[in-house]
């Protein structure tokens, strides 16, 4: 393998370990999940005789973090799979908290300041 592929092999490690952060939901996570351990297999077999110490370190370090993160995939996505607790009910919506808090008449109070300062009223 060439010193600049193996090199953007790195980077694309490097770039899944990222892209994990970015899944918001559960299929992304799966997804991601099957794509990374698709990805791994190629990337475990990835060899260059003349790459330098610094790109062998980087590609054991994006090794490791991919590895890390699949095998942390499976152990979410396990815990996922079983129910959670019911949650207790609120009387009031977090909304409807805000609307009679304090802090919203004085926002509200310096609103109506301001505007009557710009002549709205």
């Amino acid at each position: 393998m060439r010193v600049q592929e193996f090199r953007d092999s790195i980077s694309a490690a490097f770039q899944m370990v990222i892209d994990w952060s970015a899944c918001v939901c559960n299929e992304e996570r799966e997804a991601w999940r099957s794509r990374a351990s698709l990805y791994r297999a190629s990337f475990e077999s990835a060899d260059c005789s003349r790459a330098s110490t610094r790109d062998r370190d980087n590609y054991s370090l994006a090794r490791q973090q991919l590895a890390s993160l699949l095998e942390e995939t499976k152990q979410v996505s396990s815990a996922i799979q079983q129910p959670a607790p019911a949650a207790r009910a609120t009387s009031q919506s977090r909304a409807a908290k805000y609307n009679s808090s304090a802090s919203r008449a004085v926002r509200l109070g310096r609103a109506a300041r301001s505007a009557m300062r710009r002549g709205y009223f």
